[in-house]
């Protein structure tokens, strides 16, 4: 799990300092948004935080790495309107025109749960995996693995699908239902529970599995 942590880490103070530099710019007249700003947020990666999960992690395991994954995502989503340099005017917000200056402040407040919880997550998540044995990782196209990127996809979706920016950590996995045991195939196809509907899984050395969630 040191992997995911460090990367964890890293992402989490890429964060921090967009934040900062998002403050920065804001206003009681207006938001704006610098080429430096842009560039901090562009600067967030989270699909190399998703790529160090390893498969065949224990249930319990298995969330608490997801808990910590989605407050990333959370809060890297909630922070997706600023990825371009701009100026907005908060006193004449036209609704009409999206985005506006507050849409922007309604998804960036999306992230701040997230960013509160996300040091006693990371922290939780470390002391339950020094008190298990160590993983054994399962194949890269095995079902465990499959099932990761299946959970991986879930959380970008229920962040970023439409017109969501942010604000949802998963705390509780959605259950996975193959129509087949995926191991070693390279598709399947299979339903996400929790109203996440159906997905196809495609294995594609050396990406893994690639998930399509039909209900985006």
């Amino acid at each position: 799990m040191a992997g995911f942590v460090a990367a964890a880490r890293a992402q989490d103070a890429k964060l921090r300092a967009a934040a900062v530099l998002i403050n920065g710019g804001i206003s009681t007249t207006t938001v704006t948004i610098s080429t430096a700003t842009a560039n901090a947020v562009k600067a967030v990666d989270v699909d190399v935080v998703a790529a160090k999960i390893p498969a065949g992690l224990s249930n319990d395991l298995l969330t608490a790495t997801l808990v910590v994954y989605s407050e990333l995502v959370s809060r890297t989503d909630a922070m997706g309107l600023f990825r371009f340099p701009d100026v907005y005017d908060r006193q004449h917000v036209d609704p009409q025109v999206a985005p506006n200056a507050q849409q922007l402040l309604d998804c960036l407040g999306h992230g701040t749960p997230a960013a509160r919880a996300f040091p006693g997550d990371l922290q939780s998540l470390e002391r339950l995996a020094a008190t298990l044995p160590p993983v054994k990782i399962a194949a890269p196209s095995s079902r465990a693995a499959a099932e990761v990127a299946v959970q991986v996809a879930a959380v970008n979706l229920v962040n970023g699908c439409a017109d969501e920016c942010g604000g949802t950590v998963v705390r509780r996995l959605p259950t996975v239902r193959w129509d087949g045991d995926p191991s070693g195939k390279s598709t399947a196809t299979g339903t996400l529970g929790g109203d996440l509907g159906d997905f196809d899984a495609k294995y594609q050395p050396p990406h893994g599995w690639i998930i399509n969630l039909h209900v985006c």
